[in-house]
């Protein structure tokens, strides 16, 4: 495979956050009809997605070519601090950003005193998941940081695991497969229980970091089946994407009236990989998933996911104080904007340079790659 192959997984990239974006404000948007409400109130089912595609894409990546040494074509320090500074420049400033409104949420007591001192001490360290409380505290989307962060630090022992890292790629997929299958189970177990404590052990499982490694799994298993088995699979990969980008908009769409489990995430898990690996086709090289302008809002899709919540902070904030008032649709719209244009200058003016200074400080001093 090569890099160019994984420009239309750039633009889906932009695609589901934006699809985050939308869920985080669908309550003040009016849609013009119910299926488009339907769809843009999915979202937390579209984090799935990003953790299938970061399975993808790190294997993708870093996978050491067959017949190489492990241990001199994979360098884990290497490959952290790769993954320390891409993340951590705009992860820091959403802090920064969002820091007054989680002070003040506090002082009014909307956050009792453990947790308040629990997201004070895991948020920064990206610890946060791991203690349901403190989950969606001072950033909401920031939870999803804390799983890739834990996913980063599996990764290396996957690939340096003699007996792992020689699975085929259905072994990888059956194993992420039959762990999700575990996994809503057990979600299934906790609410037919209905007791009072059963909210808690939801929020275990809906945030913390082991039980969303079936989807890193499942990615590495479809990277390495497009790398093995990609020339024989590309003339079927386009329709492949067309297919499941339709087919989940349809599910999410009329999603009230159909079978839980015809939304349920087994069933979406395949709609995602299947979409994934129709994306990663050389074949799919025009059109509008890989034009110019949207691979480069591929490229702050990172910034656009972890940001969107303390702008909208600071703009609501802002319409507060000086008391504007304007329609749920009027105010998204120009909030989609400005998270755009900031989102950009971010990308360029923080995350870029202070990922590369990042990797002179740890003395990897390379071109900073964004895939």
């Amino acid at each position: 495979m090569v890099a160019q192959r994984l420009e239309v997984l750039n633009g889906l990239r932009f695609v589901a956050a934006s699809h985050v974006v939308i869920f985080h404000h669908n309550g003040i948007i009016e849609w013009p009809n119910q299926f488009l409400a339907s769809v843009f109130s999915s979202g937390y089912e579209s984090v799935a997605f990003f953790f299938i595609l970061s399975g993808f894409v790190l294997s993708h990546s870093y996978w050491p070519e067959p017949g190489t040494q492990v241990r001199s074509a994979f360098s884990t320090q290497k490959f952290l601090a790769s993954r320390v500074a891409r993340i951590f420049p705009a992860y820091f400033l959403a802090l920064v950003i969002s820091l007054p409104f989680y002070v003040n949420a506090f002082a009014n007591q909307r956050i009792s005193v453990p947790d308040f001192i629990g997201g004070l001490v895991l948020v920064p360290i990206l610890l946060q998941a791991w203690y349901p409380p403190t989950a969606l505290l001072w950033n909401i989307p920031a939870w999803s940081l804390s799983v890739e962060l834990f996913l980063y630090c599996t990764f290396p022992l996957i690939v340096r695991s003699s007996s792992i890292s020689a699975w085929p790629a259905s072994r990888f997929v059956l194993v992420g497969f039959s762990l999700l299958l575990l996994k809503v189970g057990i979600t299934n177990a906790i609410e037919y229980t209905a007791n009072p404590q059963s909210e808690a052990w939801v929020a275990l499982v809906l945030y913390f970091p082991p039980f969303h490694l079936p989807y890193f799994l499942i990615g590495i298993g479809l990277s390495r089946l497009i790398r093995v088995h990609g020339s024989s699979l590309t003339r079927a990969l386009p329709s492949l994407l067309v297919s499941s980008i339709l087919l989940v908009a349809v599910l999410f769409g009329t999603r009230n009236s159909l079978p839980a489990w015809a939304v349920s995430l087994p069933v979406l898990t395949v709609l995602f990989s299947t979409m994934i690996i129709g994306g990663a086709s050389n074949y799919v090289r025009s059109g509008s998933l890989t034009s110019s302008s949207l691979l480069f809002l591929g490229d702050i899709s990172y910034s656009m996911y972890i940001l969107h919540w303390p702008l909208s902070l600071c703009l609501m904030s802002i319409a507060r104080k000086f008391g504007i008032e304007i329609s749920g649709n009027q105010y998204f719209f120009v909030y989609f904007t400005i998270l755009l244009l900031v989102c950009s200058a971010t990308f360029l003016i923080v995350e870029r340079p202070a990922r590369r200074k990042l990797l002179r400080i740890l003395g990897y001093d390379r071109k900073a790659s964004y895939a």
